[in-house]
């Protein structure tokens, strides 16, 4: 199995699911967003290749052996590409021409399937719940882009003999999820704000409302897809199920402060899930309620444990590099650092 992508948040998670399945993967990534961290190099059934889905020739070397691809590798900066018309220029070449190197190759390699990552961003301002059939309302150069992708998928299945299915992502969320910079998302910001003591930001009322998946429903999705015998099909994958920012927020923290909206931003998305359920025969299991409120005592927990560790290995080690106000003591036993006042 080939996982473009396989470093990135949702890539490395299903690379996770896959071992554990018991398949072989390969994944390829030119670590521009994901980290080599995420990849699982010490077991043996996982091969890294580092590469670019905008050279054919390395996309082409690398689904060598491979039977089924999935096509997660995509510029997804939406915010920049809005503002910057040269990065809009390359979110479509990346998503576009990126997506035909990787069908071509698996043209010539004749892989068994290519199951494609595409976006609920596709929908834009149609009313929900969301179904496969609603006419495209692209609002960002990246929705577009995503949609080129699904064409191409369509068009390798109906013309060239290559099985594929286009699986619509809603919001996702899960382990490893970015909660900074431009590729950010409202549950992780949440809980790394909550896990430092700061407010959680708020942007507008906080009444847009997401629907939201955890990655790991998101992996058992594209896995169904890729086992089952549907080809040439695009098909949702959220849960039917939306909640607002401020519902998000008060699962996290109290601790809240409202922001300034942000421009273009959708009010709703909600995923019609009749086909998923009919086609695909799949149902995602994860409460959302449950699992970010887990997330946030997680991540707050590891914050804690990581102030906690690094202020014991400054004493034990290197008490001298403290800062003057520092003042290091000690409590049954535990090193700690208190700070003194100006």
């Amino acid at each position: 199995v080939l996982v473009t992508g396989g470093a990135g948040f949702i890539g490395s998670n299903l690379v996770d699911r896959l071992l554990e399945l018991g398949y072989r993967v390969r994944i390829f990534d030119n670590l521009a967003t994901g980290s080599i961290r995420n990849a699982p190099l010490h077991h043996d059934r996982v091969e890294f290749v580092l590469g670019d889905i905008m050279s054919f020739e390395e996309v082409d070397k690398a689904m060598q052996h491979v039977e089924y691809v999935y096509h997660l590798a995509a510029m997804s900066k939406v915010l920049p590409s809005l503002k910057n018309p040269g990065m809009a220029k390359f979110c479509t070449e990346v998503n576009a021409i990126g997506t035909w190197n990787v069908l071509e190759a698996a043209r010539l390699h004749k892989i068994k399937k290519v199951v494609y990552a595409a976006s609920s961003t596709y929908y834009g301002r149609n009313p929900v719940p969301n179904t496969e059939t609603d006419a495209p309302d692209f609002l960002t150069p990246y929705a577009a882009s995503k949609y080129e992708g699904e064409i191409q998928m369509k068009m390798f299945n109906d013309l060239f003999g290559v099985p594929t299915v286009s699986l619509r992502f809603f919001m996702v969320y899960g382990p490893r999820q970015p909660s900074t910079g431009a590729y950010a998302i409202v549950t992780g910001v949440f809980a790394k704000q909550a896990g430092m003591n700061q407010p959680l930001t708020i942007e507008g009322s906080g009444n847009h409302t997401r629907d939201f998946i955890h990655v790991k429903d998101i992996n058992e999705g594209l896995i169904v897809a890729q086992q089952s015998d549907i080809s040439g099909e695009v098909i949702n994958l959220g849960t039917g199920v939306d909640f607002s920012v401020k519902q998000v927020a008060d699962l996290v923290s109290s601790n809240q402060v409202n922001v300034a909206e942000r421009k273009n931003d959708l009010l709703a998305t909600l995923a019609d899930t009749c086909k998923m359920k009919k086609t695909l025969k799949y149902k995602p299991t994860k409460d959302f309620k449950i699992e970010m409120s887990k997330i946030a005592k997680e991540t707050m927990a590891g914050q804690i444990y990581a102030q906690s560790w690094l202020t014991t290995e400054v004493q034990m080690s290197a008490p001298w590099v403290l800062p003057p106000r520092y003042e290091v003591r000690s409590r049954f036993g535990v090193a700690y650092v208190l700070l003194q006042q100006c």
